[in-house]
């Protein structure tokens, strides 16, 4: 199980993961909070080496190849309350699809196009297809794109809203990559009564993972 927190402000990150409430910044400039649960699942497939690896920029060492992995799921650990619900993520690199997830507990191998290899200047279109049963179907859904390499300045967590196209039936978010590394886009959808102070929070995380400028050598670090 862990603890995760959002903390909803006009510069958006992903904070501390030891905090257990959900904070939202109010007009007047207090913080309101409420409690939440929620785990974390994902898999991958590792192997074993013989012969010692050593990663080629931060020089660190390592006995194991990284196989396949899977995308990040957040969820409720209280399964009643699981009333938002992510269905499909699409990646769209430079007006091509390159991967398509139905499915956050399927592994992704390394070594393929399963895994989204991109360059510095690629413009990256984000697709998410969401299903909201909260208050059966009334409810407003807000989606939001949590991305680490779109800051021209540096790295760090920057938080886009999603915006809904009734065309597509999917929310819609862009960005430009600005730098190497890897990490996963968070496609973070929740009903709107977690931003309401009588509300519960309620939200479905996917975190899709991603490389830029680097090789496929799957080691592990």
């Amino acid at each position: 199980m862990r603890k995760r927190p959002l903390e909803y402000r006009s510069a958006a990150s992903l904070p501390d993961p030891s905090a257990d409430e959900f904070l939202q910044r109010l007009e007047d400039g207090s913080v309101a909070s409420k409690p939440l649960e929620e785990q974390l699942t994902q898999s991958a497939l590792l192997q074993r080496l013989t012969d010692v690896r050593v990663h080629e920029k931060t020089g660190r060492r390592s006995h194991w190849k990284l196989l396949e992995i899977s995308p990040k799921e957040f969820r409720l650990i209280d399964e009643t309350k699981r009333t938002v619900n992510i269905q499909q993520v699409r990646i769209v690199v430079n007006g091509v699809t390159v991967l398509e997830i139905i499915d956050p507990s399927e592994r992704l191998a390394i070594e393929s196009d399963r895994v989204a290899h991109l360059s510095e200047g690629d413009e990256v279109s984000v697709y998410a297809s969401v299903a909201n049963e909260t208050n059966g179907n009334a409810s407003e859904t807000y989606v939001f794109l949590h991305v680490f390499h779109a800051l021209a300045d540096r790295t760090g967590w920057h938080r886009l809203l999603m915006e809904y196209s009734p065309d597509l039936g999917e929310y819609v978010a862009g960005w430009v990559v600005r730098h190497s590394g890897r990490e996963h886009v968070m496609v973070d959808a929740l009903d709107s009564g977690s931003f309401d102070l009588e509300g519960e929070y309620r939200a479905n995380i996917w975190g899709v993972p991603y490389r830029i400028g680097e090789t496929n050598s799957g080691a592990a670090n």
